[in-house]
């Protein structure tokens, strides 16, 4: 089919020309049946068409293009080679027949940019390959004939309107979804040439007055009913796609592994939250709310609905994030009651935990202060829940927005690690995951804000973060520094607090009111100083961190650390006055027996 394409070219500008081609043959084709001497479709006069097959109106623009074999004269033999036309120009063109030839290769996409076709047969073809999405631009498509060639894979839903028989003869094709109608063919004809303008006949001024505003309704009827048919045909457009996304969806829940997990209906959750009452809501971050709900079995829950403007075609996104909460089951991470997606929804409901966040008791000042060996119970539980995620999870995953707001309390005042919303899995072989980057500013690890490149140091160091937060009682943009400290980071005004003694300028006032232990705290800072290193290979990991707020091995860990930090300064400036860093197991006596997650958030 060599040339095709340019027989069917249009040149853009101002105003448009006339269709033509650049070359004066066409494979298989003798040059007499498609009289080159011409040298364009459409002369201008449609009673003397040079090019047989080929239909223009009264303006020149080649409106049909009838090269179905059996049309051919006697002794033109059938067309092959490979159907690959560019026919992006052709704004006139509204029948294509090419059908019983030996046409190869995919059906055009390209095809779908020929805005006024009605009429296309591309059937008693080879043609092969699936049917692409950008076909379905085709919205004026009335007539659709694709049957006798060896199509595969599934119709474009745009297709599905058509009768199955269109279809048939094409074994791998997967029709379902096509009308259950008898086979129609296609008129042979859908436009006429377009008429000259009247002559003159001298009408008076009523006449042409009224003729005018009957033009001028019948262009507003014209545009009324242009814009109600593109309404109707948006409105299915979105019907359909609406209809395939809850296919979808069900065949992902039927496919993904859930666990014990049940699957609410909206009505339920509406009920159980008082119609999501504000009066309910328990917080707002930036791609949910969270409501208080209770069951009709009288158990309390918070469920956790995504906002309308981040929920479009996030369900399936959202399916991954309950199998993520599914598969981690540990006593200081959190599980999941269930979840919903239904009728546009996407909502995770979980357990209520009444006692708030590490942040609502500690920076919000909600409920009964947090005392100090409540606050070390919270720091280890936090870190055992987050090595857990990054050790005994398969695949392992990656919090990724470690904070003390996302630090819950159950009953017993222990940590439960919250929001699974930027959760990102990794293979067990993988080092690290590029994605973009999600967190909260401040506790985002430097390598992941510059590069995209997140892994469990980038936990690690959030973690750090969040034990200066559990010591000052403070958010980290709350912590301010003094005006002699003001050029350094935060970490190495830290560290000189340490080593200037300077520790109950940094505590909570809450412990300074209760009682603390100064070398606990001192050591729970070295802790976050080691999870804070500017190089991630230098950091620990979540076990080791969760050791070490256990009393094994920070010693080591703080006394390699001061070494590397003298030879990179000549001096000592992580010596820690009188707080030697060894961490008696008899500090605290808190036990980190298991239990079982219960209560509200």
């Amino acid at each position: 089919m060599q040339g095709m394409d340019n027989m069917l070219a249009a040149y853009a500008g101002d105003n448009p020309f006339l269709l033509g081609w650049q070359q004066s043959s066409f494979t298989n084709f003798p040059a007499s049946f498609w009289n080159v001497a011409v040298g364009r479709p459409c002369p201008g006069n449609t009673t003397d068409m040079p090019y047989a097959g080929v239909s223009c109106n009264d303006q020149g623009y080649v409106v049909a293009v009838d090269l179905s074999q059996p049309s051919f004269p006697s002794g033109v033999p059938k067309l092959q080679g490979v159907l690959d036309w560019n026919i992006s120009g052709v704004l006139f063109l509204e029948r294509l027949d090419v059908s019983y030839n030996l046409l190869e290769g995919p059906v055009p996409p390209q095809l779908g940019l020929a805005p006024s076709l009605k009429s296309l047969n591309l059937e008693g073809n080879r043609l092969n390959g699936t049917l692409d999405d950008m076909l379905c631009y085709l919205d004026k498509l009335e007539c659709l004939h694709l049957a006798d060639n060896n199509l595969t894979g599934s119709l474009p839903w745009c297709f599905k309107r058509f009768p199955c028989p269109d279809f048939a003869g094409n074994p791998t094709l997967n029709t379902s979804g096509c009308l259950d109608v008898p086979y129609k063919s296609c008129p042979d004809n859908y436009t006429a040439a377009v008429a000259p303008p009247p002559a003159s006949s001298g009408l008076g001024v009523g006449a042409v007055i009224g003729i005018v505003f009957g033009a001028l309704a019948l262009v507003a009827l014209l545009v009324a009913l242009f814009i109600f048919v593109r309404f109707k045909q948006e409105e299915r457009r979105k019907r359909e796609e609406a209809e395939r996304l809850a296919q979808d969806i069900e065949t992902q829940i039927s496919t993904r592994h859930f666990g014990t997990l049940r699957r609410f209906s909206v009505d339920e959750l509406s009920k159980a939250t008082n119609g999501f009452d504000e009066d309910n809501m328990l917080g707002e971050g930036g791609f949910s709310k969270v409501y208080k709900g209770k069951l009709e079995d009288g158990k309390f829950v918070a469920v956790k609905r995504i906002k309308e403007e981040k929920k479009s075609g996030g369900e399936l996104m959202f399916l991954s994030e309950v199998e993520l909460i599914s598969r981690a089951v540990h006593r200081n991470v959190m599980h999941s009651e269930g979840f919903c997606v239904e009728k546009g929804e996407c909502m995770l409901v979980l357990p209520f935990y009444a006692n708030g966040s590490v942040a609502s008791r500690t920076q919000g000042k909600e409920g009964n202060p947090m005392d100090w060996l409540s606050r070390m119970k919270v720091a280890r539980g936090a870190a055992e829940g987050i090595a857990y995620m990054h050790t005994d999870c398969n695949p392992k995953l990656i919090h990724r927005d470690i904070k003390a707001a996302n630090v819950l309390l159950d009953e017993n005042d222990e940590a439960v690690i919250a929001d699974f919303g930027l959760a990102k899995e990794m293979d067990v072989h993988e080092s690290h995951a590029s994605t973009a980057v999600k967190g909260t500013i401040g506790h985002i690890a430097p390598e992941y804000f510059v590069s995209g490149q997140c892994s469990e140091k980038t936990d690690v160091y959030a973690f750090g973060v969040f034990l200066l937060e559990l010591v000052s009682g403070k958010d980290v943009f709350e912590l301010t520094l003094p005006p002699e400290a003001e050029e350094l980071l935060l970490r190495d005004w830290i560290a000189n607090m340490l080593r200037d003694g300077k520790i109950p300028e940094f505590v909570d006032n809450d412990l300074t009111r209760l009682g603390y232990d100064e070398a606990d705290v001192a050591k729970v800072l070295q802790v976050a100083l080691l999870c804070m290193k500017h190089d991630a290979v230098d950091r620990p990991t979540m076990d080791e961190v969760a050791k070490m707020l256990s009393g094994k091995a920070l010693a080591d860990k703080w006394e390699k650390w001061q070494e590397e930090a003298a030879k990179m300064s000549g001096e000592d400036v992580m010596a820690v006055v009188n707080t030697p860093a060894i961490w008696e197991n008899t500090t605290t006596g808190i036990s980190l027996d298991a239990f079982n997650l219960s209560g509200p958030r």
